[in-house]
């Protein structure tokens, strides 16, 4: 197959998914393994999944504010609107 000084076409494309495919399949095991080990580890820690975490707001603060808390907390927890209440929103010094 690699007879010769100079690679066909076909060769390098061979040579170039065969690169491609090693460093896809390495990035698939990686992302695997860090699921795996989180469930294993979250359940040593005796983290409950399924516990919602609470968010306070102040009832002062405009709606602005509170649409920016509420889209980050939405984000961080993975989850819709209507699943936990922000009560009250405090500044952390």
């Amino acid at each position: 197959m690699f007879e010769g000084n100079v690679m066909s076409f076909a060769e390098s494309l061979v040579i170039s998914g065969l690169g491609i495919s090693i460093v896809f399949s390495a990035l698939v095991t990686l992302a695997l393994s860090i699921v795996i080990f989180s469930k294993i580890f979250g359940k040593f820690s005796g983290q409950d999944e399924t516990k919602k975490p609470v968010v306070q707001a102040k009832k002062e603060n405009n709606d602005d504010v509170y649409a920016v808390v509420m889209a980050a907390v939405s984000e961080e927890v993975r989850s819709l609107k209507g699943e936990y209440k922000i009560k009250e929103i405090k500044e952390v010094k």
